[in-house]
């Protein structure tokens, strides 16, 4: 199967080859994805696509006194970070 991006008017920023006989193919925008997603579609049946999942960010906490708790360094969090407005996003948070 081949595809070309300037038949379907599709900006593509990166083409990389990964493991696993897979593709990287990285869009100028999200609706140049959502081309290139329909078009492959439309192709082959053959063809997996999936999107990238973004991850959880982990940071290390040093010279924390035993005495707190986790709940209240969670707290304490919550306290210096009030953009951060979601309460689903401070219920799933772990420490």
């Amino acid at each position: 199967m081949q595809l070309n991006p300037r038949e379907i008017q599709v900006g593509v920023k990166n083409l990389r080859t990964i493991s696993k006989n897979r593709v990287l193919v990285q869009c100028v925008s999200k609706v140049d994805k959502e081309k290139f997603l329909d078009a492959i579609n439309k192709k082959s049946d053959l063809l997996q696509v999936s999107s990238k999942k973004r991850r959880n960010p982990n940071f290390p906490l040093k010279y924390i006194p035993n005495e707190i708790d986790d709940q209240e360094i969670l707290q304490i969090f919550k306290e210096q970070n009030p953009e951060i407005g979601s309460e689903k996003l401070w219920e799933e948070t772990k420490i």
